[in-house]
């Protein structure tokens, strides 16, 4: 398991600080992974947010997983956002793609890829 703390700054339409945690349990070949940020802007609270994005993956190979996803985010004095789906990625040499479906088979879904590295 890691378990992360973060601190980080908005500059620019919003200015603020940003405290978050990010943490991941794996345990033969399932992951939990969730990183959490709220946002506290200097001018005006009603740009403060909170946001969440968590994976629940099963790994059969180092190089492939498949899971599920789900997203909360939550703006000052609105209801709350949530976004869940399935995702599938797959790994080559330092580079890792994900690709996601959010609110399946409803008006409201979407598809994200998400390409990393580790440099």
């Amino acid at each position: 398991y890691f378990i992360t703390p973060m601190v980080g700054g908005a500059f620019g339409g919003t200015n603020g600080i940003a405290l978050g945690l990010e943490f991941t349990f794996s345990y033969i070949g399932f992951e939990l992974y969730s990183e959490s940020e709220y946002l506290f802007d200097f001018e005006s609270k009603e740009n403060n947010f909170f946001y969440n994005w968590t994976d629940f993956t099963y790994s059969p190979l180092d190089w492939l997983w498949f899971g599920i996803s789900g997203q909360l985010i939550k703006v000052y004095e609105t209801e709350l956002e949530t976004n869940r789906g399935l995702l599938l990625g797959t790994a080559y040499q330092s580079f890792e793609f994900t690709g996601y479906y959010y609110n399946a088979f409803t008006d409201d879904d979407f598809f994200m890829l998400a390409l990393t590295t580790n440099f």
